[in-house]
């Protein structure tokens, strides 16, 4: 095209500046009609090119299948040759294959997150790992995945008395910390439902009664204990604890009239403490258990006669004599390893509880032990994984 310079004075035969400014125009219209046209064309191309592609590709796949989900993409017999199938998964899926009768016959349930797991973005901007519920047999072996969600983390759950349903709070991190949400479904993850909760209330460290028609948990945004149906029915019974500012880490007595629990009440230091529940959620005979002067002590769990509590002192497990108050140390930490989280055989002999280390790799693992300390056993241990939140399920 001649190129125009119009800071210089017009020659008599060069065009004027209005038909130059038409023809400028009509060359532009062209090259945009050219354009739309061109991209047209390669658009239709394209979208050929991706449609056959996509044909053959489901003939490939397809033609050894009696039907195509695709009529006209239907292997005919001549081109079938040797039948064959798509792999199968070697990886289970979540609840895929597990017996309702084999998971609940006195397995550990618990939540697990892996270094390679999902990563989740908390409200800080730190990356969280994925957690979802497991279970595993008290001996290592039968080990099962539950729940898989890389939006939330599955945590702290817990068994039924009868064994057959399992509890767990799922949490939202884009909320926290008034996120955690009540779910219930049956050892084969068969009818999960969640609980309502009002928007201001956050469900953590679930326990059962042992009716199993109720839950106790508590709320980290207030410190205070609730109960709910495990139904959904009725209200949300906040449980009123004199004295005490603030209340953590419920359990339930195997009885049903108590429920122990953890408070600052008294200093910084956490004790645990017992009070008594009626059927209606009063409460009454509040007393402390433990003598916050000698270190924290926090996470009680009831033996299944409900005589004893074990609990977390200082990264230690104890257990204590609910009425005579005696204290008995049960593992022995050290720099690097730290004990938590313990939990009882349904028949009371053995302790599960959570195993930290802080050299080389740290992960946290699931042992047991004689409830007298003796005989410490890995349950669940593998390296970059971590293990919390164990509760030793009932034998039916």
């Amino acid at each position: 095209m001649p190129d125009f310079d119009t800071r210089k004075p017009q020659e008599p035969n060069e065009p004027s500046r209005h038909r130059i400014a038409l023809i400028a125009d009509g060359l532009r219209s062209s090259l945009m009609v050219n354009r739309l046209r061109a991209f047209l064309i390669g658009g239709a191309i394209l979208l050929f090119v991706v449609v056959a592609v996509s044909m053959l590709t489901e003939r490939y796949y397809y033609g050894s299948l009696s039907q195509s989900p695709f009529p006209s993409l239907e292997a005919k017999d001549s081109d079938r040759g040797t039948p064959t199938h798509p792999a199968e998964r070697t990886t289970p899926q979540p609840c895929e294959g597990i017996d309702p009768d084999a998971i609940q016959n006195g397995n550990i349930v618990f939540d697990l997150a892996d270094k390679a797991a999902p990563i989740l973005s908390d409200p800080k901007g730190m990356g969280i790992s994925e957690e979802d519920i497991w279970t595993v047999s008290p001996d290592g072996s039968k080990q099962a995945q539950l729940t898989a969600n890389s939006s939330y983390l599955d945590r702290t759950p817990a068994w039924s008395t009868d064994g057959r349903q399992i509890d767990f709070e799922k949490t939202d991190l884009d909320h926290f910390p008034l996120a955690a949400k009540i779910y219930v479904m049956n050892s084969d993850c068969s009818n999960k439902i969640e609980l309502p909760l009002p928007k201001w209330v956050g469900a953590y460290d679930l326990t059962w009664s042992p009716g199993g028609d109720r839950i106790a948990f508590w709320n980290p945004t207030n410190g205070d204990l609730y109960i709910a149906h495990t139904d959904g029915s009725g209200t949300l019974r906040k449980l009123s604890i004199p004295g005490l500012a603030d209340a953590a880490r419920p359990a339930w007595s195997p009885g049903g009239s108590q429920i122990a629990f953890q408070s600052n009440g008294q200093d910084a230091w956490a004790d645990i403490y017992v009070i008594t529940v009626s059927p209606e959620g009063e409460t009454s005979e509040l007393r402390p258990i433990t003598d916050y002067s000698t270190g924290y002590a926090e996470e009680p769990s009831w033996s299944p006669d409900g005589t004893e509590i074990a609990f977390n002192r200082q990264g230690d497990i104890y257990k204590i004599d609910v009425n005579g108050l005696r204290e008995t140390r049960l593992t022995s930490s050290t720099q690097n390893s730290h004990y938590s989280q313990p939990t009882w055989s349904p028949d009371g002999k053995q302790i599960a509880y959570v195993k930290e280390w802080y050299t080389g790799t740290q992960a946290a693992a699931l042992y047991k032990m004689n409830s007298d300390g003796s005989n410490p056993t890995p349950v669940f241990e593998e390296e970059g994984k971590y293990a919390y939140h164990p509760d030793w399920g009932p034998r039916p």
